[in-house]
């Protein structure tokens, strides 16, 4: 079975986080994703972004029956709201630390603001991809983390009959 649309567009946010979004490529941070413990006192490897869904709407819900004829190739136009929670162990300068990961993303989605795909790089997944806002977080001196969640909104097209075939077009 092939991936939804949706599991595409989270394998490509991952890969962009994991190997984009680098010391190397000159931002603040190296980052990990992946699976999320099931408690920030697992976190071997930080910063370690975790990556939530949120709402998500289709923006062709009202064309009726022309949606179904063909008239829009049969494709929903969805816009998903995704939140990064980012989570660091920099105790010194919390807030420095939030800062910088927030620049860090800003910079990167405010130059590439679609995403490619893990399988093609010259076919996207994501047409467009815009911040929204930020909020950042901290824990008690006994769970010593802070971090900063970050919201986008994404906007891609999907087949309406088929959640595995995405419409680029």
């Amino acid at each position: 079975m092939a991936d939804t649309v949706r599991t595409k567009i989270r394998k490509a946010l991952q890969d962009v986080i994991s190997n984009r979004i680098t010391e190397a490529n000159g931002y603040n941070n190296n980052y990990r994703t992946g699976v999320l413990p099931k408690s920030p006192e697992e976190f071997i490897e930080l910063p370690f972004v975790n990556l939530t869904y949120g709402r998500e709407d289709a923006a062709n819900k009202n064309l009726g029956s022309q949606l179904v004829t063909g008239g829009n190739k049969q494709l929903l136009h969805n816009s998903l709201t995704i939140y990064l929670d980012i989570w660091d162990s920099n105790l010194d300068e919390p807030n420095q630390a939030q800062e910088n990961i927030l620049e860090d993303f800003q910079k990167y989605f405010g130059i590439n603001y679609s995403l490619p795909s893990v399988d093609d790089a010259t076919v996207g997944t994501v047409f467009n991809m815009i911040y929204s806002g930020s909020e950042p977080f901290a824990m008690s001196i006994n769970r010593p983390n802070c971090g900063i969640t970050i919201e986008f909104k994404i906007w891609y097209r999907q087949s309406l009959i088929n959640p595995e075939v995405q419409g680029w077009n």
